[in-house]
């Protein structure tokens, strides 16, 4: 769905100044994006939202660890209490849900 309405709202001149260089890469996003979108419905498909959601936040601190470790990117006192915060309400979500069943 997201290829067409991104066509329909670029100009048709943007896939001409993709380089044959360019291909490869853009390519790896696309699978990359595709690929993650399946796997989250999947999720849902198997798991409780309330539990799936919370899991999927994790990806912001992973994230942030990953800018750190390939790009450099620093890592500043509001990135690791972002990922306390985060962190901490995905257990009280687990632990409530553990308990509740």
């Amino acid at each position: 769905m997201q290829l067409p309405m991104n066509l329909a709202g670029s100009s048709p001149a943007v896939l001409a100044k993709i380089d044959a260089v360019q291909a490869l890469p853009m390519l790896g996003v696309a699978v990359a994006g595709l690929s993650s979108h399946y796997c989250l419905t999947n999720a849902f498909r198997y798991g409780d939202a309330t539990i799936v959601v919370p899991l999927d936040f994790l990806r912001i601190p992973l994230i942030a660890l990953i800018g750190w470790s390939f790009y450099g990117e620093p890592l500043d006192g509001f990135v690791f209490a972002g990922a306390a915060i985060i962190v901490a309400g995905i257990s009280w979500n687990l632990r409530d849900e553990v308990a509740r069943r």
